[in-house]
C-alpha cells in the first residue's frame, strides 16, 4: 500500500481489508468519542453528497460523489452551521451511502483521507458512518435502510427523540423516518448546477431552502 495513501493513525477508522464485510464503516475524530459523552445527546444525522459536501459533475456530465480527496470540497455554509448546531447542544453525525468503494472506483483508503479531511476542516463532526455497499449486497446499512442510524445511536448512546435526519434525497428520508426520526429535506448542491429537490412525499418531512433555515428549524 502506498504509504500516502494510508489513514492517519490519529483518527480511528474502521476501514481495513474486511471493508466490504455487512458492516458499516465509522470514523470519529481524534478528540474523545466515547457513549459516556453522548448519553442523552440528541443528534443531527447528515447525509453527505449534496448537503455537506458538493457533488461533482464527471466528464461524461453524470453527477456523483467525491472520488478523490482534491475533489471533497465543503459547502461553505457548513461549518457555520456546524459550530452554530454543536454550541445548541446537537451531536453531528455524518451518514452516507458510497457506493464506489464497492464498485471499485474508490479506493478505501483514498476514502479514509477525504474522512480525515472533512474530520479536520469541521471538528464539529463528532462522527461519520459509511456504507460501502452497492445495491447487490442488500446490507442493513445501505440508506434507505436505517442501519447507518441504528448503528450510531447504539455506540453512541443518542438521545432519538429530539434527533433529527437531514437530507436531500428520498432515501435520507425514509432512513430516518423508520428509526422514527423528524426529517429536514434539502435542495441537492452540484457545483456549476442549480440546486435540485429530490426528496418525494413518500413520508413526512419538512422542506427546507438551505442550511441557514435549517438552523432556524432547530432552534426557534
Amino acid at each position: 500500500m502506498d504509504a500516502t495513501m494510508a489513514p492517519n493513525p490519529e483518527y480511528t477508522s474502521s476501514i481495513g481489508a474486511r471493508s466490504l464485510d455487512l458492516l458499516p464503516l465509522k470514523t470519529f475524530p481524534a478528540r474523545p468519542t466515547t457513549p459516556t459523552l453522548f448519553t442523552g445527546k440528541p443528534a443531527l444525522f447528515l447525509d453527505r453528497d449534496g448537503v455537506v459536501v458538493w457533488n461533482v459533475t464527471r466528464s461524461d456530465g453524470t453527477v456523483g460523489s467525491a472520488r478523490s480527496r482534491d475533489e471533497v470540497e465543503l459547502l461553505r455554509t457548513f461549518p457555520i452551521f456546524a459550530r452554530a448546531v454543536h454550541k445548541a447542544g446537537y451531536m453531528l453525525v455524518i451518514v452516507t451511502n458510497q457506493p464506489d468503494i464497492a464498485r471499485g472506483d474508490l479506493d478505501p483508503y483514498t476514502f479514509a483521507t477525504m474522512n480525515e479531511y472533512l474530520l479536520s476542516q469541521v471538528p464539529e463532526v463528532d462522527a461519520i458512518y459509511t456504507c460501502p455497499h452497492d445495491a447487490a449486497h442488500n446490507c442493513s446499512c445501505r440508506k434507505p435502510r436505517p442501519g447507518l442510524i441504528r448503528s450510531a445511536i447504539s455506540d453512541l448512546n443518542l438521545r432519538v427523540s429530539d434527533s433529527w435526519m437531514i437530507g436531500d434525497r428520498s432515501s435520507d428520508i425514509e432512513a430516518g423516518a423508520a428509526i422514527p426520526l423528524r426529517s429536514i429535506c434539502l435542495p441537492s448542491q452540484t457545483r456549476g448546477q442549480l440546486a435540485r429537490r429530490e426528496c418525494k412525499a413518500t413520508v413526512p418531512h419538512i422542506q427546507a431552502d438551505d442550511l441557514g433555515e435549517v438552523l432556524k428549524i432547530l432552534t426557534c
